[in-house]
C-alpha cells in the first residue's frame, strides 16, 4: 500500500462524517427544512448513537456509519438552527418594529455610520412581551444620533436597553432610538475592557506622530482583532488590495504567532515538551484576548488538538485536525456554514495542507522560493469563489500582491504582539516598534495598490455552480487520483465561471428600470445599447452588483442629481468597477465636498466630467438629455431643492427624471418647463412633500415610478402620493414592493411595465 494510500485511510472516516455533517447542514439551511420535535430529537439520538458504533467498528463499516452520523447529527443540529432563526424571521416581517429589552455588553469601538453608531455586543439575555427570546450570542448594536462626540459605552461596559430588532435573521441588527435608552449596568470589565486598555495604550505610545498613530491602529487590528481602530477608508484599501484579511485575526495570525512563540523557546533553550505544554496555555488565551473570530477558534482548536495528540506521543495527521475542527465548531454552531470567515479559514488551510505540498514539489527552484509562489496561488485559487459569493468582488492580481505576505506580514504580526505587550509599561520602546511596523505596513500598502488598480465586480453565482464548488471541494481534499481530479475540476469551474458573465447579455431591450436597492435612487435607461445610470444608490456596492448581474460592463453616462448619500453612496463603486464614458452633475455640486471621492475615482478612470445647468442638452447614445433644473446660480435653494432634474427624449417616447425636489420647485417647473412625458420619476422617493397634483397634470405620465427601496428608512412611498395617483387613474411601481422593476418598449413601440418580485 503507498503512502498516499495509507494516508488517504487514515482520513476516511473522518472524511466521510465531515462530509455528511456539511451536506446535511448545508441542505437544511439552505432549503429551510423543518420538522416535528419529535423528529428532530430522534435524528440527533440518531447521530450519537451511530457515531458510538462507528468507533467500536473498523474498515468501510465505519466510514458508511460515520458517514451516516454525520448526515444524521447535522439534520439535528441544522433544524435547531432552522427553528431558531424561524422565530427571528417570523419577527423581522412582522409589519409592526419588534421591541426587545436586552442586556447586553459592549465588545468594541464604535464606528459611525449614517444613522449613528455600531458596535458589536454580546447578548446575555433578551425579552419580547416578557418572554426570553434566543438572540445570536454576538449581534451588532446601532444607536440612533446625529452627534459626533457623543459620551457612548466602552467596550466591557454592561448595558440594559430597549432595541428594535432589524436586519436579517443570519445577521440581526438591534437598534436603539437614541443613547439616553442606554442604561449601564456594569462598568467597563473582563476582555473587551483589557482589548480597549491595551489599544489606548497602543494610541499613546505612537504620541503625535501621524505615521505611528496609522501604524498603532494598525496594530491594534493586526494583535487583538480591533478593525474597528483603522479608517474605513483605509479598512476598504486594504480589502481592495486583496489583503483585507490581514486585518482580522484568523487562522493565519494564530499560527504566526505560535510560530515565533516556538522560534523563541528554541532560541532560549526549552524543551520542545515545555513549548507544548506553554502553546496549550498560550493559544487558547491569544485567542479569546484576540476577539475568538471563528477563523481564529478553528486555527485554535486545530493547534490544540495537535499538541494535544503530540503530547501524548500520538501522530496527528494536519488535515485530520483541520476536519475535526471544523466539525466541533459546525455541531456548536451550524450557522456558521454560511458565514464567509468560517468558509474562507477552513478551505484555505485544508487546502494548503493538502496541495501546497505537491505544488512545492512540482515547481523549481529553491525550496524557500516555490513556497513564496506555491501558498500564495493555493490560498487564492481557494479563496476567490468564495469572495465572490460572499463579497461580489474579485481581485485578478492578488494572487502576486499575497506574495509579500511572507516578507512583509509574517514579521508585522510578532512586532503588533509586542508593541502591544510593551505599550502599557514601556511606551518609548513601544514606540520603536510601532515604526518598524510603519515600514513593513506602508511596504504592504504599496505593494497592494497593484491590487486596488484592478477591482472586479462579478454576478450573482449560480445554484448549480455553487453546488459543484462544493462537491469538488470536498472530493479536492482527498489523497489519490480522485483528489487531482476534483481539483482540476475546481480549477476548472473557477476558470469557466468568468467567461459565462463574460459571454452573459441582458436581453430586455431598450427600456427604463429602477434597481431594486435597499435605499436611495438607483435608475438605469437604455436605449440601442447605449445605458445611462442615474444615481447610485446609498450603499457602497449594491448599485455595481446589480449592473453586473445584468451583464452591463459599459455606461454612457453616470448622472449624479445631488449631493446625498442615498443617491451618490454606490457612485465611487460604479465608476470604479465599470467603463463609464461621462459623468454629469449639476453645476453646484462641483464646490461641494461630498462629491470629492467620486470626482477622484471618475479621474483615475479617465471618464470624463461635465457639469450642467438649466438650458443644457446632453447625448446620451441616441437620447437626448434636457436639462430643466436647476438654473445656475441659485445658492439660496436647499440642496434637496437644486437636485438635477432632466428630461430623457428616447425614440419611443420621453422620460422626467428627478432628483429630491420639493413642492416649491414643482410648482416652478410645471410654470417654465416642458414636462410631458410618458414616464414619470416621483420626486423625493414618494414622499408627502412632493409629486403634488400640479406637477403630475403638467408631466400627465402614463406611469411613474417610485424609487422607494425595501430598506428605505422613512417608509417611502407616503399613503397620500400613492392616493394621489390612484385619484388621477396613474399606475405606479416601486422596488419596496415590485423587486426589479421598470418599463420597456415593446416590438411594437408600446411601454410595457415588468416587475420581478422579491
Amino acid at each position: 500500500m503507498s503512502d498516499t494510500t495509507k494516508r488517504q485511510a487514515s482520513l476516511d472516516a473522518l472524511w466521510s462524517f465531515v462530509v455528511g455533517l456539511v451536506s446535511a447542514i448545508g441542505l437544511v439551511i439552505v432549503t429551510r427544512i423543518s420538522a416535528p420535535p419529535a423528529i428532530i430529537a430522534i435524528l440527533g439520538a440518531t447521530g450519537i448513537l451511530t457515531v458510538a458504533a462507528g468507533f467500536y467498528s473498523d474498515g468501510r463499516r465505519r466510514v458508511i456509519l460515520l458517514l451516516i452520523a454525520g448526515i444524521a447529527l447535522g439534520g439535528w443540529r441544522g433544524m435547531e438552527e432552522m427553528k431558531r432563526q424561524g422565530i427571528l424571521d417570523t419577527l423581522l416581517k412582522s409589519p409592526s418594529p419588534v421591541a426587545l429589552r436586552a442586556n447586553m455588553t459592549i465588545l468594541e469601538g464604535w464606528s459611525a455610520g449614517r444613522w449613528g453608531h455600531t458596535t458589536k455586543v454580546r447578548i446575555h439575555d433578551a425579552l419580547h412581551a416578557a418572554d426570553q427570546f434566543d438572540l445570536p450570542r454576538r449581534c451588532r448594536l446601532e444607536v440612533r444620533t446625529t452627534a459626533n462626540d457623543i459620551d457612548l459605552p466602552r467596550p466591557g461596559a454592561g448595558i440594559q436597553t430597549l432595541v428594535s430588532l432589524k436586519g436579517t435573521a443570519q445577521r440581526p441588527l438591534l437598534v436603539a432610538a437614541s443613547p439616553g435608552l442606554l442604561k449601564a449596568s456594569k462598568s467597563p470589565r473582563g476582555t473587551p475592557a483589557v482589548r480597549e486598555y491595551l489599544a489606548a495604550s497602543l494610541i499613546r505610545a505612537a504620541g503625535t506622530d501621524p505615521g505611528r498613530i496609522r501604524s498603532a491602529e494598525l496594530a491594534a487590528a493586526l494583535a487583538l482583532g480591533r478593525r474597528d481602530m483603522v479608517p474605513a477608508h483605509r479598512r476598504n484599501g486594504w480589502r481592495a488590495s486583496g489583503l483585507g484579511h490581514a486585518l482580522a485575526v484568523s487562522g493565519l495570525h494564530v499560527g504566526i504567532v505560535s510560530g515565533s512563540f516556538w522560534l523563541i523557546g528554541v532560541i532560549i533553550g526549552l524543551r520542545p515538551t515545555t513549548i507544548r505544554w506553554a502553546l496549550l496555555l498560550m493559544v487558547p488565551g491569544y485567542t479569546i484576548l484576540a476577539g475568538a473570530a471563528p477563523s481564529a477558534v478553528r486555527a485554535c482548536l486545530m493547534l490544540c488538538l495537535y499538541l494535544a495528540a503530540r503530547l501524548l506521543g500520538r501522530a496527528a495527521m494536519p488535515l485530520g485536525t483541520v476536519l475535526t475542527a471544523a466539525a466541533v465548531m459546525l455541531l456548536v454552531s451550524p450557522g456558521l456554514i454560511l458565514e464567509a470567515g468560517f468558509q474562507l479559514t477552513v478551505a484555505v488551510t485544508a487546502a494548503l495542507i493538502r496541495w501546497a505540498p505537491p505544488l512545492i514539489e512540482w515547481l523549481r527552484g529553491p525550496r524557500w522560493l516555490r513556497g513564496v509562489f506555491a501558498i500564495p496561488i493555493v490560498a487564492q485559487l481557494t479563496a476567490a469563489p468564495i469572495v465572490a459569493v460572499h463579497f461580489r468582488t474579485a481581485t485578478p492580481l492578488a494572487a502576486i500582491v499575497n506574495l509579500a505576505i511572507p516578507l512583509l506580514l509574517t514579521p508585522a504580526i510578532p512586532l503588533a504582539v509586542a508593541a502591544v505587550i510593551l505599550a502599557p509599561f514601556w511606551q518609548g520602546a513601544a514606540g520603536w516598534i510601532l515604526e518598524l511596523l510603519r515600514i513593513l505596513t506602508d511596504a504592504l500598502w504599496v505593494i497592494g495598490s497593484l491590487g486596488r488598480q484592478w477591482t472586479l465586480i462579478v454576478p450573482t453565482t449560480p445554484s448549480i455552480i455553487l453546488f459543484f464548488l462544493v462537491a469538488t471541494g470536498l472530493l479536492a481534499l482527498r489523497y489519490g487520483r480522485l483528489g487531482r481530479a476534483a481539483a482540476i475540476a475546481w480549477i476548472s469551474l473557477i476558470l469557466v465561471s468568468p467567461l459565462a458573465s463574460i459571454l452573459h447579455r441582458d436581453t430586455l431591450g431598450e427600456r427604463v428600470e429602477l434597481l431594486p436597492i435597499g435605499d436611495g435612487l438607483a435608475l438605469t435607461l437604455v436605449a440601442s445599447g447605449h445605458t445611462l445610470l442615474f444615481d447610485g444608490g446609498h450603499y457602497r456596492s449594491e448599485a455595481a452588483e446589480m449592473l453586473a448581474d445584468t451583464g452591463c460592463r459599459h455606461l454612457s453616462t453616470v448622472v449624479v442629481s445631488h449631493g446625498d448619500e442615498d443617491h451618490i453612496g454606490g457612485i465611487r463603486r460604479v465608476l470604479e468597477s465599470t467603463s463609464t464614458d461621462r459623468l454629469i452633475m449639476p453645476s453646484w455640486l462641483m464646490t461641494d465636498a461630498v462629491i470629492v471621492p467620486v470626482l477622484r475615482a471618475a479621474r483615475q478612470a479617465g471618464t470624463a466630467i461635465s457639469t450642467v445647468a438649466r438650458g443644457s442638452i446632453i447625448r446620451s447614445g441616441p437620447s437626448r438629455l434636457d436639462i430643466l433644473w436647476p438654473p445656475a446660480g441659485r445658492t439660496h435653494l436647499s440642496n434637496n431643492d437644486r437636485s438635477l432634474v432632466l428630461r430623457a427624449r428616447m425614440s419611443s417616447g420621453a422620460i422626467v427624471l428627478t432628483g429630491d425636489i420639493g413642492s416649491n420647485v414643482e410648482r416652478a417647473l410645471a410654470r417654465t418647463s416642458n414636462l410631458a412625458a410618458d414616464v414619470l420619476l416621483a420626486p423625493h422617493h414618494g414622499s408627502a412633500s412632493s409629486t403634488s397634483g400640479r406637477f403630475l397634470d403638467a408631466v400627465s405620465p402614463s406611469l411613474v415610478l417610485i424609487p422607494a427601496g425595501p430598506k428605505n428608512r422613512h417608509h417611502h412611498p407616503h399613503p397620500t402620493v400613492l392616493d394621489r395617483l390612484s385619484a388621477r387613474g396613474i399606475p405606479f411601481i416601486y422596488p419596496a414592493r415590485d423587486g426589479r422593476c421598470g418599463v420597456l418598449v415593446t416590438d411594437d413601440g408600446q411601454w410595457q411595465v415588468y416587475t420581478a418580485p422579491h
